[in-house]
């Protein structure tokens, strides 16, 4: 059979993949192959955002570059890997961007602090010029969205349900306010400025961030006083925002993120402490937010970066791009994917992956967008010499085995990625293993090792011997 992914060693379970490929079973800890780490600009750049156009199959990308506001676009497939154009510069006072992709108008919308330090917003239009071909862009002139105050930091989200986009700016004051947008066409139209909360510490630490959720409502964080991170559900109706439900308080930390997980419906936040990355989960009842779990921390990242924080539904996992750390100017850029389990709870982690190799100068804020189609995560980074991109290959996690998989047997050895490897199967012994209970029938469990006790997922077969294993079961889920 051939692997899909790098298998780890001789004695691991795998599962069959449609297309008759197999893959090892461990959770969130599926393989992924970074491709890349090519030259997306020649220009110092950072604090990239990105996201997917959906009906074109391009890639978007905005950042803060040397003479204002930049962007550029990306195509993926499998026979020619990433093509980029000419990166454009959109607006030469522009800065701290973000931007998401309209699907009711099939746009991308670009929001971003402008002249005299007010918020705009463009629509950006890709064009997917064919496989092998540089896609392009075109976009709008400058709607504005606020007459004041000015603007310190500015995000956006879509929401898919109401077809409207929620742009989030925090002010010098300490205010973070929310607004409406209404996409038609190539045009813009802004509904009344909101105030979401008065209580942000007021430095580049609060970066507001939201996600649509269901019911017609988004999930706002930032960091707040107390030097906590805050969140709240913000509801909207037409072009009208409204809070009736409390702040709720996940912790101490900076820089937060949240993502809706659609698999186990939670909100998924990660944010700084210290010098590590923390995440866990939040599950929502009406306008009441309520903490899952403690929160479970990465390996040490730079408190200065804000990461790429995407889930994947296909893979059910939330991707995480993020800096390691800052050590005599090297940075670290890395990949991890997090398996928040079946109820938000019970959080595994990947093996930290190399996204790129360390590098020096690399400057602070990275994106990460998904592309459901060919199952990866894109990201992007910047340094001062250019900004590169990398495409992580997403496999199936362990979580959907139980809906959508058939078990394929046990490795008779580890194997590469895409290389032929021998299978034991149903019928047959295994003797890669240590220390088995003779007699004992073994299940596997949510990070893909054997165990005695009915872990809820698929049992293999029973110990023949200290170091064999009888596959005896008929293996379908």
């Amino acid at each position: 059979m051939v692997a899909s992914g790098a298998i780890s060693a001789a004695g691991k379970g795998l599962a069959l993949n449609s297309n008759g490929t197999v893959f090892e079973i461990k959770g969130a800890s599926y393989d992924y192959d970074f491709a890349g780490n090519g030259i997306f600009a020649s220009t110092s750049n950072s604090q990239h955002r990105s996201c997917y156009d959906a009906s074109t199959g391009v890639f978007f990308d905005t950042y803060n570059v040397d003479g204002g506001l930049g962007g550029n676009v990306c195509t993926v497939d499998t026979a020619n890997g990433t093509v980029f154009p000419t990166a454009k510069v959109i607006n030469s006072t522009g800065n701290t961007p973000d931007c998401y992709y309209d699907s009711g108008q099939s746009k991308v919308v670009v929001v971003y602090r402008g002249a005299s330090n007010y918020v705009y917003a463009r629509v950006v239009t890709t064009t997917n010029n064919g496989a092998g071909s540089a896609p392009s862009f075109v976009y709008t002139g400058e709607t504005y969205l606020n007459s004041g105050p000015s603007a310190e930091y500015c995000s956006c989200t879509y929401d898919s349900v109401t077809g409207k986009g929620l742009a989030l700016y925090q002010a010098s004051s300490g205010t973070v306010y929310g607004v409406v947008l209404s996409v038609s066409g190539t045009s813009i139209s802004v509904g009344s400025t909101f105030t979401i909360t008065t209580a942000v510490v007021n430095n580049y630490n609060a970066r507001p961030r939201a996600v649509a959720v269901p019911g017609n409502k988004f999930v706002v964080c930032w960091y707040g006083t107390g030097t906590s991170t805050k969140l709240v559900v913000v509801n909207i109706s037409g072009t009208t925002l409204s809070i009736s439900g409390s702040v709720i308080n996940s912790g101490s930390g900076t820089r937060p993120c949240v993502v809706w997980h659609s698999g186990i419906s939670r909100v998924c936040l990660t944010h700084v402490q210290g010098t590590s990355r923390f995440y866990r989960s939040l599950s929502i009842s009406g306008n009441t937010l309520t903490n899952v779990g403690s929160l479970t921390v990465t390996q040490s990242s730079d408190p200065e970066s804000v990461p790429g924080w995407e889930y994947s539904p296909e893979a059910n996992v939330v991707g995480f791009f993020y800096i390691k750390n800052i050590a005599n100017n090297i940075i670290y850029p890395r990949f991890h994917s997090i398996d928040f389990g079946t109820d938000g709870s019970t959080i595994i982690q990947s093996a930290e992956g190399d996204a790129g190799g360390n590098q020096s100068g690399l400057r602070i804020g990275v994106s990460l967008s998904y592309n459901p189609v060919l199952k990866i995560f894109q990201a992007f980074k910047g340094d001062t010499a250019g900004f590169t991109w990398g495409s992580f290959a997403i496999y199936p996690s362990f979580t959907n085995l139980l809906s959508t998989t058939l078990m394929a047997g046990i490795s008779n050895a580890a194997a590469a990625n895409g290389a032929t490897t021998q299978v034991s199967v149903q019928g047959s012994t295994n003797s890669n293993f240590t220390s088995l209970q003779i007699g004992a029938k073994y299940w596997i469990n949510d990070t893909g090792s054997f165990n005695t006790s009915d872990t809820g997922f698929q049992q293999f077969g029973t110990a023949f011997s200290a170091t064999t294993m009888l596959m005896t079961e008929a293996w379908t889920v």
